[in-house]
């Protein structure tokens, strides 16, 4: 058992497959090494649960809060390296690659922060939470899952549905029951 969370809660598997994230309802992050099977650093990351993570890199984290807010860690100094949004709504879920934050939430909407810039993007379309993301392996596409039961599609680059989602314009699967 992870010694230092009061229930577990989300996990980030970092590349190379020796650590891992883990985040607990009591908004701690633990780092933890599988090889060695012993915790490498316990944070106090936010005030209530802590609900996503996602690896960035070898090295850096980033979590997402019931607090509102995500920020961006690094394993090798053990602590924060910034906070890449102060507050807003709950998060309920991200997705990361080496420049872009995806923040899904309580908003209904998809927020896409940088790691470079300061000002974020923001998709709209879901009705409710975003409750699930994916980044396409290059970069360019993103899969929203709502709590609207609706799954979307994005090409970041246009923040629109990509071409082979236009015909016959359906920006959006919507799941049976």
């Amino acid at each position: 058992p992870l010694a230092g969370l009061s229930v577990v809660g989300p996990a980030a598997l970092l590349p190379g497959g020796r650590l891992v994230a883990v985040g607990g309802w009591d908004g701690k992050l633990v780092l933890y090494d599988l090889r060695r099977q012993r915790t490498v650093v316990r944070l106090n990351a936010h005030e209530g649960a802590l609900r996503a993570l996602c690896a960035v890199g070898v090295d850096r984290v980033v979590s997402g809060g019931a607090d509102g807010k995500v920020v961006l860690w690094s394993v090798a100094r053990r602590g924060r390296l910034r906070v890449l949004r102060e507050h807003g709504a709950p998060v309920r879920s991200l997705a990361c690659n080496a420049q872009l934050v995806v923040i899904g939430g309580e908003a209904s909407e998809v927020e896409l922060r940088s790691l470079t810039a300061a000002d974020p993007r923001v998709l709209r379309g879901h009705q409710g939470w975003v409750r699930a993301l994916a980044l396409g392996p290059r970069g360019r596409l993103l899969a929203s899952a709502g709590h609207d039961r609706v799954i979307r599609l994005w090409e970041l680059a246009s923040g629109t549905p990509p071409p082979s989602a236009r015909p016959p314009g359906k920006l959006q699967r919507t799941l049976p029951g």
